[in-house]
């Protein structure tokens, strides 16, 4: 590979490209060249405070310049699959923040245009780029705790001031935060959804009345996964809180259980009937027989996270690797989100095979 730097563009000036610049910031392969936002006035202010040499109103106009290799996706989850496309047919690399899209047909169209124009189509599920979230798996993968029978995934955050992030016709709380319950799901358990059954209600009653019965911001959705794994995923908007997000996993199988919950403190406990049998670093990471606890680094929680999953994303365009979130896991999270909305509103679970028909 060059030791020329890779190229990069975002597209969204607003808080998810302020995550996405920091990665890139920390990367010194890779430099972020363009911006561009509907909003110019802001597309302006986000290339001065990170002195980017060129900014657009338009992002066709970014996508216009050769000298751009990839781009990062950052606008709000209806607009993603347009742009996404149009950056695939320019033979740009995507890094497409959650939800991949908001319309499953829109996802396909995504997923096929990557493919056909061989470029890297990659899924901003941040959460599985984090410290406990990897270890995790990786204990999982090790057999740690034997075959995944249950996951547990709790999810709470501050919505930001945008009407589109609450209306259900547009995003709403399925797709904007429990389609990272669904995501880790299918990468814990290593399976599919085969039935899906969500139950919701609404704190906010005002915006209930604006939107309708299908406005909830406070849900839980059970998954039954085709190899019979039970994952339960439960999200709500902290509507009297600002600038909080709470993030907990817990994961159980016949030979033990993990839990992490990063942002309490940065101790992931394991209690597996098995030891690691690894005496030494060098071998992979030791656990014992029992309890265990074990420690990651927590400092700038956030920023660490983004910043692990742009180097990936940078990793995967210049050595030619495939992503670890894929176009394919963005569309099988977009179509577990809409089965989960269709159960809230007919109060039934639903069967993947049904949305499939």
């Amino acid at each position: 590979m060059s030791n020329a730097k890779t190229r990069i563009g975002i597209i969204g000036c607003g808080a998810a490209a302020s995550f996405h610049m920091w990665g890139y910031m920390k990367d010194s392969r890779a430099q972020v060249v363009a911006v561009a936002d509907v909003d110019e006035k802001k597309a302006k202010q986000f290339a001065k405070k990170n002195d980017i040499e060129s900014y657009y109103a338009n992002y066709d106009e970014l996508l216009e310049q050769d000298q751009i290799e990839a781009v990062s996706v950052c606008t709000p989850p209806h607009t993603h699959a347009q742009i996404a496309i149009k950056a695939a047919e320019k033979g740009k690399h995507i890094l497409c923040e959650k939800p991949m899209c908001t319309i499953v047909d829109e996802g396909k169209r995504m997923v096929e245009t990557a493919q056909r124009t061989n470029v890297k189509l990659m899924v901003g599920f941040v959460t599985r780029f984090s410290a406990a979230f990897s270890r995790v798996k990786y204990l999982v993968k090790d057999g740690a705790i034997g075959t995944v029978s249950t996951v547990t995934a709790t999810i709470y955050c501050d919505p930001p001031a945008c009407e589109w992030y609450f209306d259900p016709q547009v995003v709403g709380i399925f797709l904007n935060c429990s389609c990272y319950g669904v995501d880790l799901a299918r990468w814990f358990t290593e399976s599919e959804i085969h039935e899906i059954y969500a139950s919701g209600s609404a704190q906010d009653k005002a915006r209930q009345q604006k939107y309708g019965p299908d406005y909830a911001d406070n849900i839980k959705i059970v998954m039954r996964m085709k190899n019979g794994a039970l994952v339960s995923s439960s999200t709500t908007f902290l509507m009297g809180i600002r600038n909080l997000y709470y993030e907990k996993i817990e994961v159980a199988g016949a030979h033990g259980i993990l839990t992490a919950d990063p942002i309490r403190d940065n101790t992931l406990i394991l209690y597996s009937s098995k030891g690691s049998g690894i005496s030494s670093p060098a071998e992979g990471f030791a656990y014992s027989k029992g309890w265990s606890w074990h420690s990651f680094t927590l400092a700038n929680r956030f920023k660490a996270d983004f910043e692990t999953e742009i180097k990936h994303y940078v990793d995967c365009i210049r050595d030619n690797r495939p992503p670890l979130v894929s176009g394919e896991d963005g569309l099988a999270a977009t179509e577990g989100c809409v089965a989960a909305m269709e159960s809230f509103k007919t109060n039934r679970p639903v069967t993947m095979l049904e949305r499939v028909k």
